[in-house]
């Protein structure tokens, strides 16, 4: 083996552990943002994966209406102060069966504010409930946290 192929196979792996290990204890050190409140649920009307950032009532209320599915009547949203807050909601989008949950796991500030999103599926060969075409499932979580001027970044978890 030449000297330049021993150095690429042995280093750059030690290497790209090094710099994940440093990214990551990075995000461990960064400021953990409080989450004032939550609301979590699986029957939002919303087809397609979608992640927001609330900053005002009339977005609230057009994310609640999302959120609240097809419950009628529609319930009130709550109060949010946006001059203090914003709300971080992530839609998981529609899904034909059970088993299916997203979920907010960390918010913290760097340059920008890192959103970190959990996603849970059903394992292929696990029993999950079956939904008829009027009630799939629609997983979303939602989180009102403290308001920020920084650019917002969504990360899996």
């Amino acid at each position: 083996m030449h000297a330049k192929q021993l150095i690429t196979s042995t280093l750059l792996p030690s290497i790209l552990l090094l710099a994940c290990a440093a990214t990551a204890t990075a995000a461990q050190e960064a400021p953990h943002v409080a989450i004032v409140q939550e609301w979590k649920g699986f029957n939002a009307a919303q087809e397609k994966p979608k992640k927001l950032v609330v900053k005002d009532q009339k977005a609230w209320k057009d994310a609640w209406a999302t959120m609240k599915g097809n419950i009628q009547p529609k319930p009130e949203p709550p109060k949010v102060d946006f001059g203090k807050h914003e709300v971080i909601v992530v839609f998981m989008g529609r899904k034909m069966t059970g088993g299916y949950a997203v979920k907010i796991v960390r918010v913290y500030d760097n340059d920008k504010r890192i959103v970190t999103v959990k996603e849970t599926s059903p394992r292929p060969d696990g029993m999950v409930t079956m939904v008829v075409t009027l009630a799939l499932t629609s997983p979303y979580h939602a989180v009102v946290v403290p308001k920020t001027t920084k650019a917002v970044e969504f990360a899996k978890n």
